[in-house]
């Protein structure tokens, strides 16, 4: 299994901690050999071009289609190149818009 993106935040003295895996049954796995409390929740990733104003140009797409980015962290993919995930309520819908933007670059 590998972690392709990973972040820490503490909260209340304890750490929250969100990371993408490319193996999820692997990561549940291990999670639960260590008996530690996860919960699984869909992200929508995209590959935003390296130029000044692009993440605020995805980000104002997403706001102008109703959709709240709630968090957002950074990882790269297997050919080591930058991928943005972006935690939403609609994963699948933001998809979409994010891939019309790299698509469209």
């Amino acid at each position: 299994m590998n972690i392709v993106a990973f972040q820490s935040v503490p909260v209340e003295g304890n750490s929250s901690v969100r990371m993408v895996v490319d193996n999820l049954a692997t990561a549940k796995k291990v999670l639960d050999s260590e008996r530690l409390t996860y919960t699984e929740t869909e992200v929508a990733q995209a590959r935003i071009p390296n130029r000044p104003g692009e993440l605020a140009h995805a980000a104002s797409q997403l706001g102008g289609s109703n959709i709240n980015i709630e968090y957002v962290y950074s990882g790269l993919d297997s050919s080591n190149s930058p991928v943005v995930f972006f935690g939403v309520k609609d994963a699948g819908k933001a998809a979409l818009i994010l891939d019309k933007i790299a698509a469209a670059a």
